[in-house]
């Protein structure tokens, strides 16, 4: 399954912060210079040295001023005073940071709302393109938002890395008071980042309610597909969002629409465990029975890479051992008898959990021990193929022993040659091979292959 990770707003450039960072640690004697005096919070030398006469806006190599590295350490009294010596509140480093993007990315509201009283431009932008009002979305500042948008910010600018707006940056960090303060000066609620992701995406994601109800009102696209194509429904149900998604539905998303894989929500829902969205979808009319699209072939009949495709909800429930999910989705009539592309059944997926009590629950429902894959896999086959990811040894031994008890074969060959003593022997699950190897001969007969110590 596709996981859906959209880029979280952007903090401070790296280039930007490590030229901050070494003029604070560079060398020299306190009080020789005002940014000396700044950096060593020397707020008497400060006061001295402006008295006499020097330059508040005395630059360094990169461009950084002493109100820069002010605000970068958020000492709001030097602010105050280099401002009151006519710094220049619109300075900026050789990155496009000013003395107000650092202060709406280190969400200061106090020294931002000082700055733009001291004129500071409500439009800055760093080089990459991301504005101070990105930057106050980003970290949740609803107040300075405000003040940004009724001074002329820019509200659907959008940065050069990823195509993402100042809308984007406050659903993306749940801050449900800057998306609100956005909506109501009038942010465009459809526009899209590079990989198609809408502000009301990243608060499908996020799971922020409350931004998701302003965004909706606002007249947000719920059918706007990301580039994998994903809608907001598939976002929430694939992190289990459930107060999201419940909400998406009831404003009219759709519960049953795939995406580029053939991935439905309750597809996402169902592989990930997550009941509570599963419950939702269900009750909403989604089908329980939606197959995902035809995978491409196996690289060869010997990988151990199979393709999965037409694979149905209740089959990717059951490797996860999600058993609640599984009791849902076969209640809401989840077909047991369903096969994916290759033919892999339900007890097989089951036994990919290495939980016996999943193995259990599923052979209620498919008690077909014999079937076998396109590539000539079988249960007993998965039992080693997949359980030691998952699973003790003993609890492999476990599964073993009920599948043999059922009928399964304990020494099977698949296309490629391989029997489950080989497999075990590959991992390797000593224990597995020699109950393999004594399940076979105690039927009469002599391994395929035998278990690596008795060759």
């Amino acid at each position: 399954m596709t996981r859906l990770r959209p880029p979280a707003a952007s903090v401070r450039p790296l280039a930007a912060a490590v030229a901050l960072g070494a003029l604070l640690s560079a060398g020299g004697a306190e009080g020789a210079s005002l940014a000396d005096a700044v950096k060593h919070r020397d707020h008497a030398s400060l006061e001295a040295l402006l008295a006499s006469g020097a330059d508040p806006d005395e630059t360094a190599p990169d461009g950084t001023t002493p109100l820069t590295l002010a605000v970068h350490l958020q000492d709001a009294a030097t602010v105050e005073a280099l401002l009151a010596s006519g710094a220049d509140p619109n300075s900026a480093n050789d990155y496009g940071d000013t003395p107000l993007t650092l202060a709406c990315a280190n969400g200061d509201a106090s020294l931002a709302r000082r700055l733009l009283a001291a004129g500071a431009n409500a439009r800055a932008q760093r080089w990459s393109g991301e504005t101070a009002l990105m930057l106050a979305a980003g970290t949740g500042l609803h107040g300075v938002v405000g003040t940004l948008a009724a001074q002329g910010a820019p509200l659907d600018a959008v940065e050069a890395g990823r195509g993402q707006t100042a809308l984007m940056w406050a659903a993306a960090g749940g801050h449900s008071q800057a998306v609100a303060a956005l909506v109501d000066a009038g942010a465009d609620v459809r526009i899209a980042s590079r990989t198609g992701f809408t502000a009301l995406a990243f608060a499908a994601r996020r799971n922020d309610v409350e931004s998701l109800r302003t965004l909706i009102q606002a007249g947000s696209d719920l059918d706007a597909a990301t580039s994998d194509g994903s809608l907001p429904a598939n976002i929430a149900a694939s992190y289990g969002h459930a107060e999201a998604l419940q909400l998406l539905l009831e404003a009219g998303g759709d519960p049953g629409r795939p995406d580029n894989e053939g991935q439905t929500p309750l597809y996402q829902a169902a592989q990930a465990g997550h009941a509570e969205c599963v419950s939702i979808l269900l009750a909403g009319g989604a089908d329980p029975n939606v197959a995902t699209g035809t995978a491409g072939p196996a690289e060869s009949a010997r990988s151990f890479r199979r393709p999965e495709g037409e694979d149905t909800p209740l089959l990717a429930a059951a490797p996860g051992g999600h058993i609640e999910v599984m009791r849902l989705l076969l209640d809401a009539g989840a077909d047991p008898a369903a096969r994916d592309q290759e033919g892999g059944t339900l007890l097989m997926r089951a036994v990919r959990s290495g939980e016996l009590g999943i193995v259990e629950f599923a052979y209620e429902y498919d008690s077909d021990v014999t079937a076998k894959t396109a590539a000539g896999r079988t249960v007993m086959h998965e039992a080693v193929l997949f359980t030691s990811f998952v699973s003790t040894e003993d609890e492999v031994c476990r599964l073993i022993r009920y599948l043999a008890s059922k009928g399964a074969d304990p020494d099977p060959i698949d296309e490629g040659g391989r029997t489950a003593i080989s497999i075990a022997d590959i991992w390797p699950m000593d224990n597995a091979s020699a109950l393999l190897h004594e399940l076979t001969t105690a039927q009469g007969r002599e391994p395929k292959i035998l278990p690596k110590n008795l060759r």
